[in-house]
């Protein structure tokens, strides 16, 4: 059992990066990475903290890249029959990377290969108009509660949550070939997704000899997902110092696009299982759901078995 107290542990990171060949468009960079993680637990009430920063540069310019995040847990059992937690995390990040991107009218290359294929600009100007940034975030939650009514039977419920943005913005201005020749180009393409999940049984485990366990559980999950990407892409820019942000912006030319998918299912099992000193055993299984992907939404069943040894 995990010992009572409060315990607290920080770690720190620096990194000195400098590139074989000091030729146009490299650097020497310099990162860093800091972790804190607390944790504790008094009487029946265990929990942790913990939190991330990372920044980190690339000898190739134009390569950036910030992200840090936070996770918390929490678990209790105040008595016998009750029992609860939950877990929360959350993450930002930032990066430009443009040492390996595919962008419109020329094949992906690194970026010292690039220099044929600037128009005649050098790689340093080439970089000063280029941006494939991405920014995001990402939150995702967990909560549980259990009954246990006897040692041998209870209550189960979960239930989690997912929720991604992410925004990622192209920009070729003038000093690129594209960008001169469209007047500035970009594009902004988004995803969101907000996934959801909930779960609740009742088990019941007997072991009817030190050799011989049978448990059997029934229950009902409710699964769904709803995903959105947008896609925004133009040229001719009415303010281009705003770069890829100037699409908004009416005066500039831009085609808006958006996509969108929903799935979601209800679902109720049952679910048997005996084994002999778990090594010898057999799971079965019933299952009816009205899964998303048939276009009638009625429920189905499902029946499966399996010996394993």
């Amino acid at each position: 059992a995990k010992e009572e107290g409060l315990f607290i542990k920080w770690d720190s990171n620096f990194m000195l990066d400098t590139p074989y060949s000091m030729t146009d468009g490299m650097r020497n960079t310099f990162g860093h990475n800091h972790n804190i993680n607390i944790s504790g637990k008094k009487n029946t009430i265990s929990y942790a903290v913990s939190a991330f920063y990372r920044d980190r540069k690339g000898v190739e310019q134009g390569n950036d890249g910030r992200n840090g995040g936070l996770r918390v847990t929490f678990d209790a059992r105040p008595n016998k029959v009750l029992e609860f937690g939950l877990t929360s995390a959350m993450e930002l990040n930032s990066m430009n990377s443009i040492s390996a991107t595919t962008y419109a009218g020329n094949s992906s290359m690194t970026l010292l290969q690039r220099v044929g294929a600037t128009g005649g600009q050098s790689v340093e100007n080439w970089i000063s108009d280029y941006d494939d940034e991405l920014q995001g975030k990402r939150f995702n939650g967990s909560a549980y509660i259990n009954l246990n009514f006897t040692t041998e039977f209870s209550l189960k419920t979960k239930g989690a949550i997912d929720y991604l943005n992410n925004n990622r913005y192209i920009w070729l201005g003038p000093h690129t070939p594209f960008g001169a020749e469209c007047n500035g180009a970009a594009s902004i393409l988004h995803t969101g997704i907000f996934g959801y999940d909930i779960d609740a049984s009742l088990d019941w485990d007997h072991k009817f000899s030190e050799t011989h366990t049978l448990s059997i559980k029934t229950g009902v999950d409710i699964y769904g997902e709803n995903t959105r990407f947008n896609t925004m892409n133009g040229i001719d820019y009415f303010s281009p110092v705003l770069r890829a942000r100037g699409l908004s912006i009416s005066s500039s030319k831009a085609i808006h696009q958006k996509y969108g998918h929903n799935y979601g299912t209800l679902g109720v099992y049952g679910a048997l299982e005996w084994s002999y000193e778990q090594i010898l055993g057999v799971n079965a299984i019933v299952r009816a759901d009205n899964t998303a992907r048939y276009d009638d939404g009625k429920f189905t069943i499902y029946k499966g078995a399996d010996l394993y040894v």
